[in-house]
């Protein structure tokens, strides 16, 4: 908490270096001491912090114009929070090679937008919708409920959610590419 505090505090006096030094140093010494954490409920509550420092990681990677290590963090928030359930270590990934025919289109949701990475046999690209995490979760649930109740509405609310996780890419993959799309920590199920 004290190194997120810290972060912060060099983000806002334009420290983005010493920031995101903070940041990295609050998630490898959560990352250390997992382990050494009993397992419980208690575990849990001491890994609150840890979503906030991943998101502040990515927010300060993409700020830097640093791509590859933005798309690390999201990958490492997400292996952590699915090896936090599974009880193992969380491994560091950077973006994969891929066939010529496929691109995988991977989503992590910062508070104030949505950070969408296309990586292709191109190369990794960063895109960013700018809306609110609370008012996305609100349109996937409309999106959900409208098509559960075969309501008309679905195909608007389908369109509004495209422009919002797939347009932003669209000019990144190929229409013969096969598609992987990723949804990140803390991302409603659309």
């Amino acid at each position: 908490e004290l190194l997120l505090a810290r972060g912060r505090a060099y983000r806002d006096s334009k420290q983005a270096e010493l920031a995101a030094a903070d940041f990295e140093a609050g998630i490898a010494e959560v990352e250390k001491h997992r382990q050494s954490l009993p397992p419980g409920e208690s575990r849990w509550g001491t890994f609150d912090p840890v979503a906030e420092l991943f998101e502040e990681a990515v927010a300060s990677a993409i700020q830097r114009g640093d791509a590859a290590a933005a798309f690390a963090y999201a990958e490492r928030s997400r292996a952590r929070e699915l090896l936090e359930t599974l009880g193992a270590a969380a491994p560091v990934n950077t973006p994969a090679s891929f066939a010529d025919d496929t691109a995988l289109v991977e989503y992590f949701s910062l508070p104030d937008r949505l950070v969408i990475f296309a990586v292709s046999h191109s190369g990794l690209r960063i895109a960013e919708e700018r809306v609110e995490r609370t008012e996305f979760e609100k349109e996937a649930e409309a999106f959900r409920r409208a098509l559960s109740a075969g309501s008309p509405e679905h195909r608007q609310l389908g369109e509004s959610l495209y422009r919002r996780l797939v347009a932003p890419v669209e000019h990144e993959i190929s229409a013969s590419e096969t598609l992987i799309f990723v949804p990140g920590p803390r991302f409603p199920s659309v």
